[in-house]
């Protein structure tokens, strides 16, 4: 008999518009069951509606929820409370929702076991410790308060906190997306030993074909509300029936081949600019856009979180930097970019000596530098619509259009031209950004760090909270962008497949320096640094489907 079995289950707004569209599937007890889907395809919402976390503005629907012997549409609010928590227990992306910043997060563990055990202070506690300790943390961190302690050691303690009173069914919702690859892949580990060590089941929400393919026992692939393909993980992997997966599939880089594009549906055709003229291009890469030298960025305490950092980066290239959080890698950005002063070393920007400049110079400098951010909600003021966010660059240099279009200087047309690059229709330019899917928004802040024609452009994990295809459109616009306009990018993320299909170079970085340093093609080499070959067993290929 399945633990969880939804029936039919049906999700609409009060208007009337379906999201989810008729599902079923079942929940074995102990599996490790994945449900798989693009942003928007309803997963999230699925695994809400399960215990009635819905928005009030979500209409649910279903022939029935069976949790068990109990049928959870049925269920008084009351049942649902305690069912949640002892039974059913959710971990969820946002790791820092789980805690409120305002108590320490052991007060507010010793709060949940208050409400659904009867125990004394010193038990709680000791339950507590175990369960900090089982997911191999130190339970002194309990005694910090959320903001206090690292994204990764969030999440596991947000992990330890669910798991605590050993629920029969963990729903764990994308609890990996924000994370960097070696604490996403502690949190796996732990989720897995959890489960052998309780024999609880997983429903674990994802968009990342890669840990369905490490930890799952089935699967179910959601699209436009609808489950279109099931089964166990190897028959979804080595023998997709739907083009849907198929396409899934195929979007994620691949560590072991040069593929010039990621193959997505229905993208759009290759991008047309009015490219400058080939001596313009050859005279540019007489030499490299940005040179480092011995960079060194030392905080109060004496921590050297860039400790001696050496680059180059030619004209109308890519050089990918890779490392986990707190390796350094956006620190160095920052301070490539003059937003931090270094305390040793070189840095310049073609001719200029950028460590050197200040006032009007560094202003000046700085306008020919963009920064692409990993999370474009922060680029953009929520108030302005997309079109008087698009013009503002080129406001700020006193331009009314870039070189490479050819549409005059009416603010209307360069915005809308400057979507069409990224390929987005006209009609966004007055929608407001919260108007716009997180891919949306990306695209819209390559657009804009394009418009000022900058000498380089640092992309600072600008593909990591975004599903597969669209992280896969966006590479591909990267990459097209890059060869119309000669473009010359940092590429920074902790996501090595990534950054191996956009990059001609790449840089490893651990603890403030670089370990690795090599050249595309050379990924493979027996004498690549052991953390590099951790990262790629990380970041291995799907196994090869069949023909």
């Amino acid at each position: 008999m399945p633990l969880l079995e939804v029936s039919n289950l049906r999700i609409a707004t009060r208007s009337g518009l379906p999201l989810v569209k008729g599902i079923h599937f079942a929940v074995e007890p102990g599996e490790w069951f994945a449900l798989i889907g693009e942003s928007g395809s309803g997963k999230s919402i699925t695994a809400n509606s399960i215990t009635n976390l819905l928005n009030a503005s979500l209409i649910r629907d279903a022939d029935a929820i069976d949790f068990g012997e109990t049928n959870l549409l049925n269920a008084s609010p009351q049942e649902l409370r305690t069912i949640r928590g002892e039974q059913v227990a959710y971990v969820f992306q946002d790791y820092q929702s789980a805690f409120t910043p305002y108590y320490t997060i052991g007060n507010q563990m010793h709060e949940m076991l208050k409400a659904h055990r009867s125990m004394s202070a010193d038990e709680r506690k000791a339950m507590i410790d175990a369960g900090v300790d089982a997911v191999g943390l130190d339970p002194q961190l309990t005694t910090r308060y959320p903001f206090q302690v690292s994204g990764g050691q969030l999440q596991r303690l947000a992990l330890a906190s669910a798991v605590l009173l050993n629920p029969k069914l963990l729903i764990a919702d994308e609890p990996t997306t924000a994370l960097d690859s070696w604490s996403s892949n502690l949190v796996l580990e732990e989720l897995a030993t959890i489960k052998q060590a309780t024999g609880c089941a997983i429903l674990f929400i994802t968009h990342d074909l890669r840990i369905m393919n490490r930890f799952a026992d089935r699967v179910a692939i959601m699209q436009h509300g609808k489950i279109v393909e099931r089964g166990s993980k190897d028959q979804v992997v080595l023998h997709p029936q739907h083009p849907y997966t198929r396409d899934l599939l195929a979007s994620i880089p691949p560590l072991r081949s040069t593929e010039a594009r990621l193959p997505v549906y229905g993208e759009p055709p290759r991008i047309q600019v009015k490219a400058p003229a080939k001596d313009a291009i050859t005279d540019r890469a007489a030499e490299p856009v940005l040179r480092a030298s011995d960079v060194v960025k030392v905080y109060g305490s004496g921590t050297r979180a860039v400790d001696g950092v050496s680059l180059s980066l030619p004209t109308g290239s890519c050089l990918g930097l890779v490392g986990e959080s707190g390796s350094g890698k956006s620190t160095l950005a920052r301070c490539l970019l003059s937003l931090e002063r270094i305390d040793g070393g070189d840095i310049w920007l073609q001719d200029q000596h950028l460590n050197q400049l200040t006032g009007a110079a560094l202003r000046s400098a700085r306008q020919r530098m963009q920064l692409v951010l990993q999370n474009p909600n922060a680029s953009f003021n929520e108030r302005l619509p997309i079109g008087a966010s698009l013009m503002e660059p080129l406001e700020c240099i006193g331009r009314r259009s870039p070189s490479f279009l050819s549409v005059g200087d009416d603010p209307r047309k360069v915005s809308a031209a400057l979507l069409d690059l990224v390929q987005l229709p006209p009609e966004y330019l007055d929608k407001l950004p919260n108007h716009l899917s997180g891919g949306e928004k990306q695209r819209v802040s390559i657009a804009r760090a394009i418009s000022a024609e900058p000498s380089f452009i640092v992309l600072d994990e600008p593909t990591a909270s975004l599903d597969v295809s669209t992280q896969a459109r966006v590479l591909n616009l990267l990459k097209d962008l890059q060869e119309a306009l000669g473009l010359s990018y940092l590429f920074i993320s902790h996501d090595l497949s990534s950054v191996h299909f956009i990059s001609q170079h790449l840089m490893v970085m651990k603890h403030g320096q670089v370990v690795d340093d090599f050249d595309r093609d050379e990924l493979f080499d027996p004498y690549r640094h052991e953390y590099t070959k951790q990262l790629i067993d990380l970041f291995e290929d799907l196994p090869q489907q069949a023909a």
